[in-house]
């Protein structure tokens, strides 16, 4: 499918459209859940209502790409220009989840997320996968169905890498148990690391630790998620209060006053 600069334009307004602010969601979970903690133990995940996760901060502005004739090169270029933008968003929202102080709320939050990323993505694996993608340049500007799975994608992945470094203890109970999303995700980051836009060394390093996060290749031998906050696990995981169980009080002994220490 020939692809014009006003068809082009479509494709990523109708990404910007189709998917909307994660904040939108966010006000949305949160009034659902009441004052993070008092109407939220009466709300299940399936219950939130599930705006999008295209822009990921109140009041962020969606900004289309401005392609007239380029060539996929220079298309290249200006897309990064949004990627980049589009990175510091997705690093905000993530940081507004990780704001919230009650582990229940962040929970559902993130899964309604989670569960709409892994819906379009496994839509454009099956695009991209139906498609000879060494038939096209770079940046396919002339084929509208796969440039918006690319981008899909692209933006889904990087988003996710962020949920996955940052809430891992969330993330690993909505993956790892699931074959097809584990299947999703471990293409959908191979895709990205082999991607033009994903050339440079600080956009690949979230995903490749991603990556062993999530066991999809061999942990180096010193890994560490630098990301990982020890106030998102759960308080209420019965495993870690058997591991860690509370400790008793100490016994108080006899008071020595300094008359007691001293000769």
């Amino acid at each position: 499918m020939k692809m014009t600069a006003g068809s082009f334009q479509r494709v990523v307004l109708g990404l910007s459209l189709g998917m909307l602010l994660l904040a939108t969601s966010a006000r949305m979970v949160a009034a659902a859940a009441g004052k993070e903690g008092t109407a939220s133990a009466t709300k299940t995940p399936s219950s939130i209502p599930i705006a999008s996760v295209e822009n990921i901060t109140e009041g962020a502005e969606r900004q289309p790409l401005n392609i007239t004739e380029k060539t996929p090169e220079q298309a290249l270029a200006s897309y990064m220009v949004r990627f980049r933008q589009k990175r510091a968003q997705q690093l905000e929202g993530t940081e507004k989840i990780l704001e919230k102080s009650d582990y229940e709320l962040r929970y559902k939050l993130t899964q309604a997320l989670v569960d709409e990323m892994f819906r379009s993505l496994r839509k454009a694996q099956r695009v991209l996968e139906q498609t000879n993608m060494s038939a096209y340049p770079i940046f396919p500007t002339t084929n509208e169905t796969v440039l918006s799975a690319l981008v899909t994608t692209w933006e889904h992945t990087s988003f996710l890498s962020d949920l996955i470094l940052r809430l891992p203890e969330i993330l690993h109970q909505q993956i790892d148990d699931h074959a097809v999303r584990t299947q999703v995700i471990a293409w959908a980051l191979t895709t990205c690391l082999s991607s033009p836009v994903y050339a440079s060394e600080g956009l690949q390093l979230p995903l490749k630790l991603a990556q062993q996060e999530l066991n999809l290749i061999p942990r180096d031998e010193d890994f560490i998620n630098p990301y990982a906050s020890a106030d998102e696990v759960n308080p209420n995981d019965t495993l870690l209060t058997s591991l860690f169980p509370p400790l008793s009080p100490l016994p108080r002994g006899p008071h020595l006053s300094a008359r007691d220490c001293w000769p």
